[in-house]
Formats: structure tokens, C-alpha cells, sequence
């Protein structure tokens, strides 16, 4: 298939099976090879780091067009599985797909492969950083959750200075409800302010730090329901 490994953690089948455990990675990559090998022309980096660092392991997939930092021809796929103090975390560094396969339901295609490996591994949380194009305003509605509140308070303010009073007032209700009850929350649900279409255009061009717990069972069902199904 064309990917490499690289690290220096001896072979890497007992690498993978010693530390993650249940991880199914051929049918993982066969998956994300079908779906993302037919976008480009152009050659295609595909790598497999594998690293143990004191004990707390990490696998990263880099799958990346030559040109990957073009807008609209790049293709990129960075995810990364880390063993933390807390558990095993997965991480989606980077996504782009080319223009032109874009609102295809590939995306969705390979998030469920991701996620399937991550129920079987029992991954705790999915993090990212939410950017590059409509990742503001995707990630939201797929019901990932806003972790840090300075990300909320910059959209916020910028919403503030671009939306009608009237339309404020919604927008406000939603943090003072969230925030009240937890100030020190981790967990802002950025899709309700997805759902206000006045909203839209500014979650677009946000960017914030999000997270899924797995382990929460309201939120997994959510992230199923509006990210799987």
C-alpha cells in the first residue's frame, strides 16, 4: 500500500500490539487509502511514526500530498494516538481534502473508520483544533465540544460586533447558561451555537479547541448521531 514505518521502537506489529491493543490498523489504512487515493495527482506521503517516550506511547498516521498546504488542491490527513497520564487520546492534528471531493461524504467515510478503532482500543477523548476551511463551523455541528473559554469569549466577541442586538441576545443566553453553572467548564456546546444560522458565517471562520469524551455517554451518542450516522 505504500506506507512506511519510521521510529525506532523495534518491529513494529509488536510495537502496535503491545500498546495499543484491539487496534485493527491494515483495515484502518486500506479504508483511508480507498477513499483518499483517487483525490490527487500528485504523490502521496505516506508514513506511519511510531514512538515510546518513557513508557507513554504514541502511533501518528501522516497520509499527505505533495502539495497539502495548497487550499484547494492539498490533501492531508494527520492523526495521532497517544497513551497520557489519563488514558489513551486521540488527536486529529490536520484534514484537507481537495476542492473539488469536498460535500461528498468522504470525510464521514473515514471518520467512521477512525472511530470504530477507537471504541476498540477504548480511546478516552478525541481532540482537535478546529481551522483551515469551515473547520469552525463543521466541527461545531458534529458536536465537538469547546475546551478552552477564551476561544468562546473571542468568537463571542466577535459575534458581538457583527450580529443585531436581537440576535445577541440568543447568542449570550446560550454562554451565561453554559458558564453559570460551569464556570471553570471545558465542555461549551458550540453546536447550539451552530444551530442559530445567524451564526454560521462567524463559526466559520473561528478556530477553537475541541474535545469528545467517549467515556461520557451523552456526549459519545451525540458525536454518533450528528458525526456517524
Amino acid at each position: 500500500m505504500g506506507f512506511s514505518f519510521e521510529g525506532t521502537v523495534g518491529p513494529p506489529a509488536r510495537f502496535i500490539s503491545t500498546n495499543f491493543p484491539n487496534f485493527d490498523l491494515l483495515t484502518l489504512l486500506q479504508e483511508v487509502d480507498r477513499q483518499l487515493g483517487c483525490t490527487t495527482k500528485e504523490k502521496i506521503q505516506k508514513i506511519i511514526f511510531l514512538k515510546d517516550d518513557g513508557g507513554l506511547a504514541d502511533l501518528q498516521i501522516q497520509y499527505n500530498s505533495a502539495d497539502y498546504n495548497d487550499e484547494n488542491l492539498g490533501l492531508a490527513l494527520m492523526r495521532k494516538l497517544a497513551w497520557e497520564d489519563s488514558g489513551l487520546m486521540a488527536t486529529h492534528q490536520y484534514s484537507r481534502l481537495p476542492s473539488l471531493f469536498r460535500k461528498q461524504g468522504i470525510s464521514k467515510v473515514i471518520l467512521r473508520a477512525f472511530v470504530q478503532q477507537y471504541v476498540n482500543m477504548g480511546v478516552k477523548k478525541i481532540l482537535l483544533f478546529a481551522g483551515l476551511e469551515d473547520g469552525g463551523l463543521v466541527w461545531a455541528k458534529l458536536h465537538f465540544l469547546a475546551t478552552d473559554k477564551s476561544d468562546v469569549d473571542r468568537i463571542l466577541a466577535t459575534a458581538k460586533v457583527t450580529l443585531l442586538p436581537k440576535q445577541i441576545r440568543f447568542v449570550e443566553k446560550i454562554y451565561l447558561n453554559y458558564y453559570s453553572q460551569h464556570p471553570e467548564g471545558q465542555s461549551f456546546p458550540l453546536y447550539k451555537w451552530a444551530e442559530l444560522d445567524f451564526m454560521e458565517s462567524i463559526l466559520r471562520k473561528s478556530t477553537w479547541y475541541g474535545a469528545v469524551d467517549l467515556t461520557n455517554q451523552q456526549e459519545f451518542t451525540n458525536f454518533i448521531e450528528h458525526a456517524i450516522k
